[in-house]
């Protein structure tokens, strides 16, 4: 049987060792597979060389695959800092980048900006927190995801996002994260989900929530 069509739990219970980077190259098969005109892999090339030198963090599905087990996906997820919100979008419009909508949402208050390109879609969000934006970008860690060196959002922040958005997905993946690392600074966590005003969300962490 050829190693692309073994799941991951066979793969680990066969002591590859190199299960991830298998369960990786499946995800870019599938991402290039879609329905898209444009590969996942060079979506990301191309958002990251529009980029440029402007402060951004990848989270959401691909983060997730330097953390626990990835998952299907097939757009890209950033946060930005507000000052180069419009210095970034100008830059993507000029790409052929539409935007689709702007969604502000609350608990936490942030913005969502989400633009299409070739029938795939880049989400940008921008928390409204000054303090959480400036850590998760300190924290942000170089990693290579689809063959490109990309900043990612620190194991502690992309639980913290995710708990921000709270679907099912989102629970899923921090499950699936909880279940791959044990050295959590939840510390940090409790603290960054009382300044998102979202500390109700401690429970689904089994953290106690402190005065």
């Amino acid at each position: 049987m050829s190693k692309l069509n073994l799941t991951q739990q066979q793969l680990e219970e066969l002591g590859l060792a190199e299960a991830q980077g298998i369960i990786r190259s499946l995800e870019i098969q599938m991402a290039i597979g879609s329905s898209a005109e444009i590969s996942l892999p060079d979506f990301l090339l191309l958002v990251l060389e529009t980029l440029g030198g402007h402060k951004c963090v990848l989270v959401g599905g691909l983060a997730l695959s330097e953390y626990a087990k990835p998952r299907a996906t097939q757009d890209l997820d950033f946060v930005i800092v507000p000052e180069d919100k419009q210095a970034v979008l100008k830059a993507l419009e000029d790409k052929g980048f539409t935007i689709k909508q702007t969604l502000p949402y609350h608990a936490p208050d942030r913005d969502i900006i989400k633009l299409e390109f070739k029938g795939r879609e880049c989400d940008f969000i921008i928390f409204k927190s000054k303090s959480f934006m400036e850590s998760i970008i300190k924290r942000a860690r170089n990693a290579a995801v689809l063959g490109e060196q990309v900043k990612i959002a620190s194991v502690e922040d992309l639980v913290i996002t995710k708990l921000a958005s709270s679907r099912y997905k989102d629970k899923a993946d921090i499950m699936s994260i909880r279940s791959k690392s044990d050295k959590l600074d939840l510390g940090y966590i409790r603290n960054s989900l009382w300044d998102l005003g979202i500390s109700d969300r401690l429970s689904f962490l089994h953290l106690p929530i402190e005065d």
